[in-house]
């Protein structure tokens, strides 16, 4: 008997990526987050689906149609859910910025806790020289890739 694990290598690959790369526990696998993983496979599709047709290749005919607005619609989801997480990291990072340089200069042998991709954006972006938008690109990216190569 023949069993299809895609769906369930999928969920798990966006489960691992979003704790890597925002810090956050999706739970896709689940099925706590139905909304977000429901826009990350209608971009998914709709891109191939863009690949694969020559004419909506350029942004502007795209945008014109039904398809193109309704991965606009999905995107600006996900880029919505992405800025919120990135908020809400920040504000704690800033919170305990303090706390944190104690416990990275902790000499006592205990084992770090590894570090969201985002959260080595925010610590490394001391003078605040990247915008929401810059790290929010550079978290889906990393996401988006991460997940898409499964």
């Amino acid at each position: 008997e023949e069993i299809d694990i895609h769906e369930h290598a999928t969920l798990y690959a966006l489960d691992v990526m979003c704790e890597t790369a925002m810090g956050i526990q999706l739970r896709a696998q689940d099925n706590l987050s139905k909304d977000y993983v429901n826009c990350v496979k209608r971009v998914g599709i709709l891109t191939v689906y863009r690949m694969q047709n020559l004419y909506l290749h350029r942004d502007w005919i795209f945008e014109l149609t039904p398809k193109g607005a309704e991965f606009k619609k999905h995107l600006n989801e996900l880029h919505s859910y992405t800025l919120k997480i990135i908020r809400e990291r920040k504000q704690m990072f800033m919170e305990s910025k303090q706390n944190m340089a104690e416990i990275d200069h902790d000499n006592y042998g205990q084992v770090k806790k590894r570090k969201a991709f985002l959260d080595l954006l925010l610590e490394l972006d001391t003078d605040n020289k990247l915008s929401e938008k810059d790290i929010r690109e550079e978290v889906d990216t990393f996401l988006f890739e991460g997940h898409d190569t499964t």
